[in-house]
């Protein structure tokens, strides 16, 4: 159990936010501990998340939670999600659908059009910034790309 890694370690974090990441790494591997020994063929399909990059760096800190994991299959969400944002590509699907223009199906969700993740980066960007009006906010593709999970 001790090659279980489930804090990423591909993402930068500031070095004042590594203890706290330290201490959510051994949470998850107790709970991942005590899945495997009472449940264990559901123990790999666990997905352990987080906080993003400079959350402790926010004015205000948000906790979106309840946000459904579905088809990360035991990946960590931090790790799947965060570059998906800052890339434009929430869902992870532009190059399968680039490769495919003839079908109907093929719509590239970008920080814009996801209904769930262009409101939550609105509300934690207007919240942030002294609640700014809609008008004054930068699109939610320009927040995810440059302004999300980095120091503000």
């Amino acid at each position: 159990m001790n090659d279980v890694e489930f804090i990423p370690k591909d993402i930068v974090y500031p070095g004042n936010e590594k203890n706290k990441l330290n201490e959510l790494e051994k949470l998850f591997q107790e709970w991942y501990k005590n899945i495997l020994t009472n449940d264990p063929e559901n123990a790999e399909r666990m997905v352990f998340d987080g906080f993003y990059p400079y959350y402790t760096h926010q004015k205000v800190k948000i906790l979106f939670i309840a946000k459904e994991s579905l088809g990360l299959y035991g990946k960590d969400y931090i790790q799947a999600i965060l570059p998906a944002i800052r890339s434009n590509d929430p869902r992870g699907r532009r190059e399968w659908n680039e490769s495919h223009p003839d079908d109907p199906w093929a719509k590239v969700i970008t920080n814009n059009t996801d209904p769930f993740l262009s409101k939550m980066l609105y509300i934690a960007y207007g919240l942030n910034n002294a609640c700014c009006s809609y008008d004054d906010m930068p699109w939610a593709s320009d927040i995810g790309q440059y302004l999300f999970g980095r120091v503000s």
